[in-house]
């Protein structure tokens, strides 16, 4: 886990960009040019190649590009903008959804932390402390234990000592439990229902949107990536891999479990864009986690127009650095998505979250920038943020190979507004080659892939502080 909270630190660490080389990339700052395309609908298609073959090139000392890649795009050239607005999960829907994918429920327990959880914790936080004042006192002796040199004053003890004390007071004596008949009315938070198939499941609702529901779990279900394990397993300290069982259920069984359970639960029109190896994890048992079960997560994502996905995971790129850290641009963009896990018996975990609803057809027929230009501005993009002042530094050489370029829909927020543009984008994905090491993940699906997205009808890079 050390190397996933490692992997995150990475991800919020920006520098600044060198000079632009050639033209300059852009970013959308609110002066309607982009709303002016979007109120133009065109009528013929749009056609591109269907690969982008180019030498390598070299950007300077330290960086070259080259691209090897394969371009998808829409059939019919169409390429249609919606708006669309969050809407708050109600607990209807909570209910409907529980009541589809589980038995009739018998019992039900809240999962609150009792007095005596909330006394372990304190035990816990004052034994941590007295092992660290050890440590010190021992000379810091390394015993491959990471800790936090930092030992609170009396008074933050005190203050601390206080706060657990009113946790204590205020805390029920147990969890209450009490026969039930039906999902009804979830509530917010977590609850552990017993079925009466004489299985266990725990139901989280979230505000402000998200439901998780998970089939044999009790306290607090966790979804493993394939491609966590894969990063962690050499890791002597780890637990994960210890836990871990290889998933040997096909993608092509999972998937015909996952039509059914789609239109059972009203999600026909949703489209997988990340297909990947799971196993299911319960925290229970004082915290611990617990194997429950192995099979494939698909995460879908409303897809009214058809547009292309691919089944890899991806996400902003952290070699890719945008400007200063006050104009971060690999932000987290708020997009619908359902998650959706499946073995053999079928479906064993739900997740929802940030549910949006189409509010309007902004365009049916959006103009693109032409491939020539929108090629120009993914090359300045990739040549202007890679890190190559990190490159200089350590005297590294790195190429770069472009291998997937993917015309699809992304969930960009619009300025001064609470509503979301679903419109063309591209999806840019490229292996790195550093210290001579290839990284190689076009055909892997046990990695998270890097990419680089740009706004389909601007050219601009996706930058959540100009709203797109």
């Amino acid at each position: 886990m050390k190397r996933i909270i490692a992997i995150m630190l990475m991800l919020c660490m920006l520098t600044a960009c060198l000079p632009t080389p050639g033209t300059e990339f852009v970013v959308n700052k609110g002066d309607k040019t982009l709303e002016e395309k979007l109120s133009v609908s065109l009528e013929s298609s749009q056609t591109f190649p269907e690969r982008w073959d180019e030498d390598e090139y070299k950007v300077n000392d330290y960086l070259s590009i080259a691209f090897n890649a394969e371009v998808l795009t829409k059939a019919d050239g169409q390429y249609p903008v919606y708006r669309t607005r969050g809407v708050e999960l109600k607990s209807e829907d909570a209910t409907t959804w529980a009541t589809a994918l589980l038995a009739s429920p018998v019992s039900v327990s809240t999962l609150e932390m009792t007095k005596d959880d909330w006394k372990n914790a304190l035990q816990r936080y004052v034994d941590e402390i007295e092992a660290k004042k050890a440590w010190i006192a021992a000379g810091r002796p390394d015993d491959g234990i990471d800790r936090d040199e930092y030992v609170p004053s009396d008074e933050e003890m005190e203050e601390t000592y206080r706060m657990y004390q009113e946790y204590i007071n205020k805390a029920p004596a147990e969890n209450e439990t009490k026969p039930v008949s039906d999902f009804r009315d979830l509530p917010k938070g977590p609850r552990h229902y017993t079925l009466s198939d004489g299985t266990d499941a725990n139901i989280q609702v979230y505000a402000p949107g998200y439901i998780g529901i998970a089939k044999g779990c009790v306290a607090n279900p966790y979804v493993y990536y394939d491609y966590y394990y894969e990063d962690e397993k050499d890791e002597d300290d780890m637990v994960w891999p210890k836990l871990w069982q290889d998933v040997t259920m096909s993608e092509t069984d999972a998937e015909k479990l996952l039509t059914p359970a789609l239109e059972l639960l009203g999600f026909s029109d949703y489209t997988p864009y990340s297909v990947t190896k799971a196993n299911l994890m319960d925290h229970n048992e004082g915290g611990y986690a617990q194997f429950v079960t192995k099979g494939w997560v698909f995460k879908l994502h409303r897809n009214p127009a058809g547009y292309p996905t691919v089944g890899v995971p991806y996400e902003p790129a952290q070699n890719l650095q945008y400007g200063s850290e006050n104009t971060m641009a690999n932000a987290y963009i708020p997009a619908e998505t359902l998650e959706i896990m499946v073995d053999e018996t079928g479906v064993r975990y739900f997740g929802y979250s940030d549910k949006k609803e189409i509010v309007g057809v902004e365009s049916t027929n959006v103009e693109l920038v032409p491939w020539e230009e929108a090629q120009m501005r993914i090359k300045n993009a990739l040549a202007t943020c890679y890190r190559t002042d990190w490159l200089k530094e350590n005297n590294i050489k790195a190429e770069i190979e472009v291998y997937r370029v993917l015309l699809t829909s992304y969930t960009l927020h619009i300025p001064n507004s609470s509503e979301y543009y679903e419109m063309p984008c591209w999806v840019v994905f490229f292996d790195e080659k550093q210290y001579d090491v290839p990284a190689r993940m076009r055909d892997d699906q046990n990695l998270m892939h890097e990419a680089l997205f740009i706004n389909a009808v601007d050219g601009s890079i996706v930058h959540t502080d100009y709203g797109y």
